[in-house]
């Protein structure tokens, strides 16, 4: 994933559709997994990641019904990057009945988060600013206020200009 641009993640939950189906029924690109899980006629499904902004497209929290595959659905955008991997957790829980805390399962995913050169010249240059600065515009600045006050000496006459 390139750092600023915007990733679809789908998670999809059937009581009656096999593994393989389900993950056929996925459209985002990259790295499909499935799994076996506890249900309840509603879930809710949470993807969290701090150093991604994580925008919903659908509802959090959804009916499980028979014969029909239960779609989430987020587009994610990198706000760091960097060499090292960055974490994203897809959280599905469920209230189920006779227990009072709901079940939760949490899928974890390591998404590696690319910097083009310019993003990151672009990022040390907000982030210093002020050196950058000092090192080039104040010298040229200085410069050009050195030029402009020793005017160049006048003609002579007699054809004999001094050397500077």
């Amino acid at each position: 994933m390139q750092l600023g641009s915007t990733a679809r993640v789908e998670a999809a939950v059937s009581l009656d559709t096999t593994q393989t189906v389900l993950l056929g029924q996925l459209t985002a690109p990259g790295v499909r997994g499935s799994d076996t899980l506890r249900v309840s006629p509603e879930l809710e499904a949470t993807l969290v990641g701090m150093e991604f902004q994580v925008t919903p497209i659908t509802p959090a929290r959804q009916p499980l019904v028979p014969g029909r595959t239960t779609h989430w659905t987020w587009d994610i955008k990198a706000t760091v990057g960097g060499p090292l991997p960055h974490p994203l957790h897809l959280v599905l829980s469920a209230k189920l009945p006779g227990r009072d805390a709901p079940w939760v399962k949490t899928y974890d995913r390591e998404i590696r988060v690319e910097v083009s050169f310019l993003q990151q010249a672009a990022a040390f240059v907000e982030d210093n600013w002020k050196y950058v600065m000092g090192t080039l515009i104040l010298p040229l600045l200085g410069w050009l206020w050195k030029k402009r006050q020793r005017p160049a000496p006048p003609a002579r006459k007699d054809g004999m200009n001094p050397i500077v």
